[in-house]
């Protein structure tokens, strides 16, 4: 945009109140030239703002996927079998959506899945009820106990105990 250089008005003018010269808009000629200016930079503070919305909803998603990576990288390691679950979590993340608002939903979800699989091979297999598994600082039992059927297994596990305890 061109500048147009104007008279600016002196200390006795303004103070006299003469207005002969034409009012004092600085660098616009008249009052309309300083109205155009105005609007086209509040068209372009608008475009500016709305870029700006834009650039941060994408970051604001980015660092959400992030989040998520984080804790399923945290599910993975902590239950290595979660891994081999993913869609099954997943399904079940869908289905409830509900569980997303839980800090732990993954965990939550992992549990359901597990539990979900267990009751179909229990209902398959005519019936059994599921082994009393004592749980450690928050593993998951991936097989069945060994339980001895005689004296003699039952000897032979307290050696490979003892062995592994001494």
């Amino acid at each position: 945009m061109e500048e147009i250089k104007t008279k600016e008005p002196t200390a006795a003018e303004l103070a006299t109140g003469d207005n002969s010269q034409a009012e004092f808009y600085g660098k616009f000629k008249n009052k309309e030239g300083l109205m155009d200016a105005y609007r086209s930079l509040e068209a372009e503070f608008t475009r500016r703002s709305q870029r700006l919305k834009e650039l941060e909803s994408v970051e604001n998603q980015r660092a959400e996927a992030d989040k998520w990576s984080r804790k399923v990288d945290e599910l993975t390691a902590k239950y290595p079998v979660a891994a081999n679950l993913t869609d099954e979590i997943a399904a079940v993340l869908e289905n409830r959506k509900e569980l997303l608002r839980e800090e732990n939903c993954l965990e939550t979800a992992l549990l359901t899945v597990l539990a979900e699989g267990y009751a179909k091979k229990r209902d398959e297999g005519g019936g059994r009820t599921p082994p009393k598994v004592s749980v450690k600082k928050g593993e998951i039992p991936l097989v069945t106990p060994v339980r001895p059927t005689s004296i003699r297994e039952a000897g032979k596990i307290a050696e490979k105990i003892l062995k592994s305890n001494g």
